[in-house]
């Protein structure tokens, strides 16, 4: 008898909405196991690095490059970066572009074997073509906006202390701008070229080419399809997000109101633990609005969090898809058309896990109502007026630390230069040409030459000010508020340190003063020869075991803070303070952190943020608790 070969059943043709609609668990399982594996290669590369680094370094920042660079550990470290980096864009733009491609040609779509196609395709891109365009993806894209980036630099921006100089600076912002323009051209250009070498197996200098040709054929269709399509996937989001932050907390603001102190103040694990539970309707309305309130946070930002993930990953299909018509008609190869998916294994599976992650989340939210400890706790952070008084009065000046301490401000940062004949009077900028109109240096100038400048009023008064001396600006605040002194510019040296200690101790004020310094090495220094010093060290950028650094304080520039840093800073007995945080919402994040200081100009939008933490319902607090989840 003939042997027929066994028939497997053909998939038939649909629309590119059904196949979207079909491929939703692969899509989200693809970008949601991205995300897992990009975490832990993050966190296996840091505890590598801080093997490497040893007791001597213990972790790389801003502040000790220097020292960094000129170990052994430099060359290693920075091989380990650059492998990182190429890890972290094959875990999540190369897997998503393949797994997307596998999709819109009817094949298997399994996250696994993407990854593992995507590790080998890295060698491809070992090259000055290839490496630019990674470049472009790690640092390029998250900067202007253009193109796909990664999660691992998703955020990646300018210090905002480095974007105040640039915007003071017309040659700077020229410079800043045509960069920028530079950035905005190769990723227009070269859109396609990253799908080029993946998908149509090309090289990357040819790949680019391909690209330029695409785009100049396709522009137009290209223009309005993704405007369109951005648009709506847009405007989805800022529903989805309308209606879990702003209309059902509303909603419950309104039920909170109704509430007595009785009901506001009740806890059932306080019940719990004295044995008498209280089933009375009060209490389980109290109950039921917690519930409500950790539902919305809890479940709402799930849901949110998936709808901008399907929304990431439904961009990139949809970019590919006119990736593959493009090229489809350059080739002159028949349209491409869509099969319907199948629905068998994993994929069943990949609902599952979905749907039960849900009920996960949902869950947890009982657990917040249960515990209004979680609701009632209320970090108090100390406020430091930057310059002085921030813009109380003209920067880094007595007058500032008058107003800094009628602002009840736990502290004052101000910087410290010393002259050509050995004084240390208190000035920012290497030169005083802003403040004065002198292009000179302290240490090029005596102190009777520094006295006699008029210096402008930064409030914009149009009066003119003294600069202080040192002894002068510990003097103005009559011992009511901290000093964090940074030992400042070109004369920081141990000199510096050691005068510094010095007149500080004459003056009695060693337990009012932190000695910071932007040089790792001057802080060391001090914390070494003065342990009965407070220091702190200032970067704003780092990695390896920070909490190990010789210093009493972190103070990081805001980009850097997160839950994690604090948490091992406070166990190796640590303070964590960032700098300098002058909008709303940072000092909102801050302000309700667990952070041990904030330093800031904006002392009296501080004070207003302040009352608005204090006058938060329930919700908005759960939220805030929350937000590294809910964002």
């Amino acid at each position: 008898m003939k042997q027929t070969e066994p028939r497997t059943k053909e998939r038939k043709t649909i629309g590119f909405p059904r196949l979207v609609a079909e491929s939703i668990p692969e899509l989200l399982a693809a970008r949601m196991l991205s995300g897992v594996f990009a975490t832990l290669l993050l966190f296996g590369a840091e505890k590598l690095i801080s093997a490497i680094l040893g007791r001597k370094i213990t972790a790389i920042t801003s502040a000790n490059l220097k020292r960094f660079f000129l170990s052994w550990q430099a060359p290693v470290v920075i091989l380990i970066v650059v492998v990182i980096g190429l890890l972290a864009i094959a875990i999540d733009l190369f897997v998503q572009i393949l797994v997307s491609g596998a999709i819109l040609r009817g094949e298997k779509a399994g996250f696994f074997s993407a990854l593992k196609q995507s590790f080998l395709r890295i060698k491809e891109f070992i090259n000055p073509a290839g490496i630019s365009l990674l470049i472009y993806v790690l640092f390029g894209a998250p900067l202007v906006g253009i193109g796909f980036s990664v999660e691992v630099t998703e955020h990646f921006k300018l210090p905002n202390f480095v974007m105040s100089v640039v915007q003071k600076k017309p040659i700077y912002l020229i410079l800043y701008v045509a960069g920028c323009i530079a950035l905005i051209l190769f990723g227009l250009l070269y859109m396609f070229a990253i799908h080029a070498v993946l998908l149509s197996d090309m090289k990357p200098r040819e790949a680019k080419k391909y690209s330029v040709r695409l785009l100049k054929k396709n522009w137009r269709k290209l223009l309005v399809q993704m405007a369109l399509v951005l648009l709506a996937v847009f405007g989805i989001q800022k529903c989805t997000s309308f209606l879990v932050r702003d209309v059902i907390p509303d909603a419950l603001e309104k039920q909170e109101a109704t509430l007595t102190t009785a009901q506001e103040e009740y806890s059932f694990l306080d019940d719990l633990e004295d044995g008498e539970l209280d089933f009375s309707p009060e209490t389980q309305a109290a109950v039921g609005y917690r519930f409500g309130c950790a539902t919305i946070v809890l479940v709402g930002g799930f849901a949110e969090s998936v709808v901008t993930l399907l929304a990431s990953a439904f961009v990139m299909l949809f970019f590919t898809k006119l990736y593959l018509q493009f090229d489809c008609a350059e080739r002159e190869d028949p349209p491409i058309t869509w099969r319907q998916r199948e629905k068998k294994g994993f994929y069943v599976v990949k609902v599952v896990c979905i749907v039960g992650l849900f009920a996960v989340v949902f869950l947890g939210s009982l657990g917040i109502a249960l515990d209004y400890t979680f609701v009632t706790e209320d970090p108090e952070v100390p406020l430091i007026a930057h310059r002085g008084g921030g813009d109380l009065a003209s920067e880094n000046s007595a007058e500032g630390v008058k107003e800094a301490v009628i602002h009840h401000c736990y502290g004052t940062e101000t910087d410290i230069q010393r002259t050509k004949d050995g004084y240390y009077i208190i000035n920012h900028d290497d030169t005083f040409k802003r403040m004065a109109g002198v292009k000179k240096a302290a240490q090029d100038m005596t102190l009777e030459e520094i006295k006699a400048l008029d210096v402008r009023d930064t409030t914009g008064s149009g009066e003119f000010v003294k600069i202080p001396t040192l002894e002068e600006f510990l003097d103005s605040s009559g011992g009511k508020i901290h000093y964090f002194l940074e030992l400042k510019g070109a004369t920081a040296d141990r000199q510096m340190a050691d005068d510094v200690v010095r007149i500080v101790k004459e003056k009695g004020l060693e337990d009012d003063v932190t000695i910071i310094s932007l040089k790792y090495d001057l802080i060391d220094y001090v914390e070494s020869t003065y342990p009965e010093m407070d220091t702190g060290v200032l970067f704003f950028l780092g990695t390896g075991d920070l909490e190990k650094l010789n210093c009493d304080m972190l103070i990081v520039e805001e980009g850097m803070a997160s839950d994690v840093m604090y948490s091992m800073a406070h166990d190796a007995d640590k303070k964590v303070t960032v700098w300098t945080i002058n909008t709303y919402d940072g000092l909102y994040d801050f302000l309700d952190d667990a952070i041990d200081g904030v330093i800031t100009d904006k002392v009296e939008l501080a004070e207003q943020v302040e009352k608005d933490l204090e006058n938060r319902s329930d919700v908005r607090i759960i939220k805030d608790r929350l937000k590294d989840y809910w964002n």
